[in-house]
């Protein structure tokens, strides 16, 4: 159910990001590009510049700030290229007051925490904080981080928190980042966030397992996204919402604490929404695409609704169709 209005507003989102860059900075993981480290080529860097990452692993010794206006990505534009490992030193990614005009694209952001030390955002935001920005982050990866160890504030937003702000997510997976206090993939507070073909999964909190809103500000688009199989609290929370954002082609699934509960309560089958087993290939190592027969995969969605992929990644194997049936039938096929 991509409608012509979702696909126009999609572009009209992405396209101030599409700009020719004045200069490319290219980094390596081992200090010997045109600048020695990532923040280090993002402060080189004026709006409209590339920094691309040449595939490997970077270790930053720091939460990276990212600068308005700039392109960063990988150098393949795949989330497999490049890995941005934290190691709970903070964030690991920055924004504040950062414009449309910023994207990052291709990248696995992973092994961030939030400790003494963080750069402004205490306990909030494990993989990436924003404030008062609205950066368009598309094809990376958040796993593996979490908000909340040390100091007595509210642990928000293991993948991504944000305040004030309106990011754009497209093509993004979350996955096992967690918040002692909620949001576990993400935390959004007077936020309106866009989210668009993204997988929540296996993601942990006690409130707002997969995405936790709080307070004003209504989503400028949330469709054709999985919320599966987080652990804790209800799949999608709220605190003082005004009222309920409206949902399309999303596939709320297995979540401990409830999936179309709480503010959200009311949208299954309608919209394009339902709430079946997205069947990923293999969760065990982190494998999010589908099998073939998931109800995620373009044309498989029930009741003959055309939403096209529903989530981040594409059918990725085979898998089994399995049918369900009766007892009866099945002594019926050996009589």
């Amino acid at each position: 159910m991509k409608t012509l209005i979702t696909l126009c507003l999609l572009s009209l989102l992405l396209f101030p990001a599409c700009t020719v860059h004045a200069r490319t900075w290219y980094i390596k993981p081992d200090g010997t590009g045109d600048a020695p480290t990532i923040w280090a080529g993002i402060d080189s860097a004026a709006a409209g510049d590339s920094v691309v990452l040449a595939c490997g692993t970077y270790f930053p010794s720091a939460s990276i700030g990212i600068k308005s206006g700039i392109f960063l990505a990988s150098e393949t534009g795949s989330p497999e290229c490049v890995t941005i490992s934290g190691f709970e030193w903070g964030a690991v990614l920055f924004c504040d007051h950062v414009a449309q005009s910023t994207t990052i694209k291709g990248l696995t952001v992973t092994g961030g925490g939030t400790s003494i030390g963080s750069i402004g955002c205490g306990c909030r935001g494990g993989g990436m904080f924003i404030r008062d920005s609205s950066p368009v982050i598309v094809n990376c990866t958040f796993v593996g981080n979490a908000a909340g160890f040390i100091n007595i504030m509210p642990h928000l937003g293991g993948g991504v928190y944000c305040e004030n702000s309106a990011p754009v997510f497209v093509d993004c997976l979350f996955a096992r980042n967690s918040a002692e206090t909620a949001g576990g993939g993400m935390y959004c507070e007077s936020s309106s966030p866009a989210i668009i073909n993204c997988t929540f999964s296996h993601n942990s909190s006690p409130s707002g397992a997969a995405i936790f809103w709080h307070g004003g500000g209504t989503p400028a688009m949330l469709a054709a996204t999985v919320v599966a199989f987080n652990s804790g609290g209800e799949g999608i929370g709220s605190l003082d919402y005004p009222g309920s954002p409206t949902l399309f082609c999303f596939d709320i699934y297995g979540n401990a604490g409830g999936d179309w509960v709480g503010f959200i309560a009311g949208q299954a089958d309608v919209n394009g929404n339902f709430s079946l087993d997205p069947q990923f290939c293999d969760v065990t190592s982190d494998n999010y695409t589908l099998k073939q027969c998931s109800p995620c995969a373009p044309g498989n969605q029930p009741h003959d609704w055309n939403c096209g992929l529903i989530g981040a990644l594409p059918v990725g194997c085979v898998g089994t169709t399995v049918i369900p049936t009766t007892w009866g039938r099945i002594k019926g096929i050996f009589r």
